[in-house]
């Protein structure tokens, strides 16, 4: 039974350094997504995003801006972070729009 327990002791801890991991690029975005879900498609799941639209704009050939916010809200990215991982963003935070 102690070893069960020092095994879930040892995977929380895992899982807390896995949270705290340092992203400086767009390349560690994945890493991280795997480190917090185990799986891009629970990531996807957990974000709200299709698997496609996920790896499209982690990859950067998409800048959506749903995807980017779910992004930068699962993964605690700063604003200059975004403006800086996906460059055809111009401002970061988007101004909503304002129908008259």
């Amino acid at each position: 039974m102690n070893t069960q327990v020092a095994a879930q002791t040892l995977l929380s801890r895992e899982r807390q350094e896995a949270r705290q991991f340092s992203i400086s690029s767009r390349q560690h975005i994945k890493k991280a997504l795997l480190k917090r879900y185990d799986t891009l498609t629970e990531a996807a799941e957990k974000a709200g995003l299709s698997y496609a639209r996920l790896m499209a704009t982690i990859a950067g050939r998409e800048s959506n801006f749903t995807a980017i916010e779910a992004l930068q809200s699962e993964l605690g990215l700063t604003n200059e972070q975004v403006l800086e991982f996906w460059p055809l963003v111009r401002r970061w935070p988007r101004k909503e729009r304002q129908v008259s």
